[in-house]
């Protein structure tokens, strides 16, 4: 609440705020539709494995699990902004090219979002089947309030692209805290 307060004053709604939406569009609903995916059918077996003792297998599953989600989340970032001009425009009919454009700017930091929270989602919900919750869920704080503080310290007319840096630098502080919980837990 207090985000979407602070972006409304500090950058408002308009061409820049639309361009914002149309580049975050894409990496957050590929990274929910793959999240979810984890959550409902990997999880569970992860679950099965960790509760019968198998840790070793347990351990392999998840490693193995890591490194192909780290591949396949890089080759989707790289791949979307490669593509992401004809990617924008198809996501956002109607648009105009101009707020396109911004928007093709900005995903030069929107679309790594779509790694990070592919791999937050994952380590999320290994800790969860853990049964470690406060962590993970205080540390999905760190993306809204690391916004507000690079909206706060950014100028007027760079606000747009510290939304975009913020909600980055969240997402990659937000891996951080959790990788270093998963480790120690």
């Amino acid at each position: 609440l207090v985000n979407l307060a602070v972006v409304t004053y500090k950058i408002g709604i308009g061409p820049n705020m639309d361009a914002y939406n149309v580049s975050v569009l894409l990496p957050i609903t590929i990274a929910t539709i793959i999240g979810g995916s984890l959550e409902s059918s990997v999880i569970p077996v992860y679950s099965r494995l960790r509760t019968k003792g198998v840790k070793e297998q347990a351990s392999k599953l998840f490693s193995t699990l890591l490194n192909f989600l780290i591949i396949l989340s890089v080759f989707v970032t790289a791949l979307t902004f490669v593509f992401r001009t004809p990617l924008l425009s198809l996501s956002a009919p109607g648009v105009r090219h101009s707020t396109i454009d911004l928007a093709a700017g900005l995903a030069i930091y929107t679309f790594p979002v779509l790694a990070f929270m592919i791999l937050n989602s994952f380590m999320e919900c290994l800790l969860n089947a853990d049964g470690q919750f406060g962590w993970p869920a205080y540390a999905g704080l760190l993306v809204p309030l690391t916004t507000v503080i690079f909206i706060f310290v950014g100028n007027s007319h760079s606000g747009i692209l510290m939304y975009a840096l913020g909600t980055l630098t969240g997402n990659i502080l937000q891996l951080i805290v959790i990788v270093y919980r998963a480790h120690k837990g």
